[in-house]
């Protein structure tokens, strides 16, 4: 499993640098691909909490500079930084927007920027505490100089949830009353049915089905209710009335349904 192959590749190294380091074994970095929305930020994280690793997701957009020259600076400060607040996990989303095969770059910045990255990538080492990960749903526009070994060497599919996957997800999004995430309280909820009728979805469309449903749970209340006289709602004063249940799941589903169909997707 995926899971277990991270922990091996990145948790256990970054956990005891030195075992690895006398065993002679190399320091890689990864690479997460797969379709938008699949949880590999997320598994960026997890892996950054379960080492008590700095977290930086880097957005390209921070790192290419206008001016000549910039860019490469930014880069070099980036890996600066991530080795003084070791250990450190890199989390480089949509890596193929300056990844891509060098020879479809038209500008010689673009080229250097890589370069850059490239050269500071092959300059860690076990010592440093600083993994890597890159994230992409484009592997096949990356440049193939990332995933040689020492660089990105190890891949990693992400691929959308099977049934058993949603009904774990769905079990992680809905959270009992007093989380502080605040999310609406959950009554008889059947993680089965909702895993079956959400065929298709990924871990992001799973949580914003529960927002929009929480979200038509507050309109019911607002339009039972008369809370004009009321300056600030009290949550748990209504803990009963936002109470989701698994209809209210399937319900917003359909309704998801229907709006694609009404824009002609069928």
């Amino acid at each position: 499993m995926i899971k277990d192959e991270v922990r091996r590749d990145v948790v256990w190294p970054m956990r005891n640098p030195q075992l690895f380091d006398d065993m002679g074994m190399e320091s890689d970095h990864i690479m997460l691909h797969g379709p938008p929305g699949t949880g590999k930020t997320l598994l960026g994280q997890v892996i950054a909490a379960q080492t008590d690793a700095e977290f930086y997701r880097v957005e390209i957009g921070e790192m290419i500079d206008k001016y000549v020259g910039e860019s490469e600076g930014n880069v070099h400060e980036l890996f600066q930084q991530a080795r003084e607040t070791a250990p450190s996990i890199l989390f480089i989303d949509e890596i193929e927007a300056f990844g891509r095969d060098r020879d479809d770059q038209s500008t010689s910045t673009g080229k250097n920027v890589v370069g850059a990255f490239l050269s500071e990538l092959d300059g860690l080492t076990r010592n440093d505490q600083v993994t890597a990960i890159g994230a992409t749903n484009k592997m096949d526009n990356l440049d193939r100089a990332f995933v040689r070994p020492g660089r990105f060497g190890s891949q990693y599919e992400i691929a959308e949830p099977d049934k058993n996957s949603r009904r774990k997800i769905f079990g992680v999004h809905l959270a009992e009353p007093g989380e502080t995430r605040g999310t609406p309280a959950v009554d008889e909820i059947d993680y089965d049915e909702l895993a079956r009728k959400t065929n298709g979805y990924v871990g992001a469309d799973i949580k914003e089905l529960i927002e929009e449903a929480s979200q038509q749970s507050i309109v019911d209340l607002m339009s039972e209710e008369d809370i004009s006289h009321i300056e600030q709602v009290n949550f748990r004063n209504y803990e009963d009335t936002l109470r989701l249940t698994t209809q209210d799941l399937i319900d917003q589903v359909q309704d998801e349904v229907s709006d694609t169909r009404d824009i002609g997707f069928q």
